[in-house]
Formats: structure tokens, C-alpha cells, sequence
């Protein structure tokens, strides 16, 4: 859960901690499915933050991969990973399959909630991801990039007023996580808020 909070604030030194600390449980208490899972998708957040583009956190999820489907052939878990890394690589319409398969063996996990409505909403499937999207806003109210994605829907239909707020409580939720402010900034001045935008990017570290 530690491993999960640091990485989704999108930090070099965050995603550091939250590999540290999976590499940790695994030591203490050997192979583990959802251990190897997990760290796999950490790596991924590298790429997801925009910290490291190269094929370095790809192969370091393949390879968790691989252990995790040496230890069980068909798990929620084993999907999840398989499919944040299909997603990774591009391969959207094989990540909602394996996403949606995750999803009806583990039907409350919150992440691969969150990936399959992105999925959905960057393929312009808005109606298939609404429905997601409120399940997870209900689920998993206290993880900050929750609070967006609502608002990613919202401003995919044209409705860029309804997306101020929900970027505000993201950003408010972890003001130290540098995708919040880009994304909160961004939508300011989609919504012809620059002075309040400039102001915001004037303040980053």
C-alpha cells in the first residue's frame, strides 16, 4: 500500500522508494503474484511520469511478469500487469482485453479500474468508460489521481469548465506531484485561466 502511494505521485524519488519497497516485501517473504505485479507497475510509472522513456522500465515489467506467470499461469494480478504494459507499448485494444479479463476475476481493484477507463477514454470510448469511472470515484476517493478522471471525461465531451475542480482536488491532494500541476495547469488555461496558470507554473520547484 506504501509502494502504491509513492508511486502514483509521479516522482523520480517517490517511484525510487516505491520500488525499494516492493523489492523489500519480496525479500522478507519471497515470490509473490501481487508483490511482482506491483513492482512491475511501478517501473511503468516511470515511463507514465515522463521520467524515463527508454526500454528500461518495459523490460524490468516483462521480467517481473514472467516470474509472476512461473508462480500462477491465470491471475487478476497476472492480467493487471499484462495489461499496463500492452497499454505501454501502444497495444490499447490487447490491454482492454486482458484489463477487462483482470477486472471480472478482481471486480473492486481500483488500478485496473483507473487503466481501463483510461483506455477507454483515449480510444474516444467515453460512454464505455463513464460507468467505470464512477464505480472507481466511489471506490478509491482518497487516491489523488482518482479525483481527475472524471474530468478526463468530461473534457474529452467539451465540457472543459466541469474539469477546473476535480484537477484543483488533485493537485491540492499531493501539491509536491509534478503530473498534478502540469495537468491542473493545463487545464486552467484550456479554460482561459492563464494568469492563475502562470502563477501555478511560476511556483513549481
Amino acid at each position: 500500500l506504501r509502494a502504491r502511494h509513492e508511486a502514483w505521485r509521479w516522482r523520480g524519488d517517490s517511484i525510487d522508494h516505491a520500488v525499494q519497497l516492493l523489492r523489500q516485501a519480496l525479500s522478507i517473504i519471497g515470490d509473490n503474484v501481487r508483490l511482482y505485479a506491483a513492482l512491475g507497475v511501478a517501473y511503468l510509472q516511470y515511463r507514465e511520469a515522463g521520467i524515463d522513456y527508454s526500454e528500461r522500465p518495459l523490460l524490468e515489467a516483462e521480467r517481473c511478469a514472467s516470474k509472476l506467470f512461473e508462480l500462477e499461469q491465470d491471475s487478476a494480478s497476472g492480467r493487471q500487469l499484462r495489461g499496463w504494459i500492452r497499454y505501454s507499448r501502444g497495444l490499447v485494444q490487447e490491454a482492454v482485453r486482458d484489463l477487462k479479463a483482470a477486472l471480472d476475476m478482481e471486480p473492486n481493484n481500483a488500478d485496473t479500474m483507473l487503466l481501463l477507463s483510461n483506455c477507454y477514454l483515449i480510444s474516444g470510448r467515453v460512454w464505455s468508460a463513464r460507468p467505470l469511472v464512477m464505480r472507481l470515484l466511489a471506490l478509491d476517493p482518497l487516491t489523488p489521481v482518482t479525483r481527475c478522471v472524471p474530468a478526463w471525461a468530461d473534457i474529452l465531451e467539451g465540457n472543459f469548465p466541469a474539469a477546473v475542480e476535480p484537477y484543483r482536488q488533485m493537485f491540492e491532494m499531493d501539491r509536491s506531484n509534478p503530473m498534478a500541476r502540469l495537468f491542473y495547469a493545463w487545464v486552467l488555461i484550456i479554460n482561459h485561466m492563464e494568469q492563475d496558470a502562470v502563477a501555478l507554473v511560476e511556483e513549481s520547484p
